[in-house]
């Protein structure tokens, strides 16, 4: 039995191709990746390529995020820092309402400035200033193959 949660692959689902399915692929569907952006920010770039890889979910409030870092299995939480989504602020909120997704957050933030860039670093959380979408990916990719 599915849930709206996670794609289901059987041996009944039809393959592309009648390919074999690739387990490493296989088990990265049935993560998610949370991506925390305002509204005013585009992230649909970012979560289009995320959807080849992981199941994407997003919000544009903080604490909704929060309360979006259950019910599966978790990859990582991307928070895009733009409008009303401060990096330091989302960070401070996650340490206080569930450290234990610190180490999977990564803070995206091309205007930070080093003070700021520092401080998300010393947390255990992962920095990376800019926002390229297959620069992203690739620290997605990376920090996912922890979870």
């Amino acid at each position: 039995m599915c849930t709206f949660l996670y794609e289901c692959v059987s041996s009944s689902t039809p393959l592309e191709n009648d390919s074999p399915i690739d387990t490493k692929r296989a088990k990265s569907r049935l993560l998610f990746v949370l991506v925390v952006h305002d509204q005013a920010v585009d992230a649909e770039p970012l979560c289009e390529q995320l959807r080849d890889l992981f199941i994407v979910r997003e919000a544009t409030v903080a604490f909704d995020a929060l309360e979006r870092l259950t019910g599966g299995q978790l990859a990582c939480v991307v928070c895009m820092v733009g409008g009303a989504i401060r990096g330091k602020d989302f960070l401070r909120l996650v340490q206080h309402a569930s450290p234990e997704h610190v180490s999977r957050l990564i803070i995206v933030d091309e205007s930070a400035e080093r003070d700021a860039a520092d401080f998300v670093r010393g947390t255990g959380a992962t920095f990376l200033p800019s926002t390229d979408v297959d620069e992203v990916i690739a620290v997605v990719r990376a920090v996912s193959a922890r979870a």
